[in-house]
Order: C-alpha cells, then structure tokens, then sequence
C-alpha cells in the first residue's frame, strides 16, 4: 500500500512539475499592434503603411487583421498550431464576432500560416486562404520582398472580406 501511495505521489509530483514547465514556455510575446515584426524584415516605413491599412480596414468593418513576424513557435509542434494559440492569447477581433485573421510568417523558418477567426471563413475560405497565401504571398517572399506580399495579400484578403 506504501509503494501504492508513493507512486501516486511521485506521479502526481511529476505532471505538475511537467505541466508548470509546458505553460512556462508558453509566454507568448506581447502584442505591439496591428504588425508584430519580431524578425524585423520590414523598414519603419513599410510596417506604418501596413499599419495604415490595417486600421482603415478595422475602423470600416470592426474586423481585425494582424501580421506577426516570428523566428519561433514556442513548444508547439508547427506554426499552425502557434499561430492559432497566439491568435486566442491576444484575442484577435472582437470576442462576439470572432472576426480576427492572423497572418505569422517566419522568414528564418519559411513559413506562413493564416488563422481565420470562426466570422470570417464564411467569407474567406480556406481554399480562398491558401490561393492567397500560393499566389500572392509566397512569390514576393521569395524575392525576399515581404513588404510587397504582405500587402498584396492584406489587399486581396480585404477585397475577399469587405
């Protein structure tokens, strides 16, 4: 019965102390606004006129769209699933609508991942996502012009949305 209660004990010791050092590396970074550039690939210049943007947009339709630069995705086992965290962590669009889109991309990683809130993939599909993502995005990204494809892509996705 002792070495019962011991194993308990012992396990029980063992998923907390697990569990608190899952949770410790989940500290996702502050959001700084409409554009997250962590990698910092875009000039001051180029992330005001993303921001610019970003803000009409929200300003005309309460949709909020926000672009995160990364080179890591924490403990999680793809961007996808990072992204998606980081979306709800930081409560992108408004909690009623669900109408928030996340766009992280990682330069260092080369990878993108767009997160639709549940508002807007009636009016911006997944398909839709990935033809954005395949013909817009990813030509200009390897130029290595992630200003132009950011802002190709935000167009195309305001002009799907709207």
């Amino acid at each position: 019965m002792k070495n019962y209660l011991f194993s308990i004990l012992s396990l029980t010791a063992f998923s907390v102390l697990f569990f608190s050092c899952i949770m410790k590396n989940d500290q996702f970074p502050e959001a700084k606004g409409f554009v997250n550039d962590y990698e910092n690939v875009l000039s001051f210049y180029e992330e005001k006129k993303l921001v610019k943007q970003l803000k009409e947009h929200e300003k005309k339709t309460t949709n909020q769209i926000v672009i995160v630069s990364t080179s890591t995705i924490l403990n999680y086992k793809n961007m996808r699933q990072y992204s998606l965290a980081l979306a709800n962590h930081w409560g992108i669009g408004t909690k009623e609508l669900d109408n928030g889109i996340l766009i992280m991309f990682s330069k260092s990683k080369r990878e993108i991942q767009i997160q639709n809130g549940l508002g807007i993939v009636d009016k911006l599909t997944g398909q839709e996502t990935k033809n954005i993502i395949d013909s817009l995005i990813i030509p200009a990204f390897k130029k290595e012009q992630y200003f132009v494809g950011l802002s190709k892509g935000i167009t195309e996705i305001i002009n799907e949305i709207e």
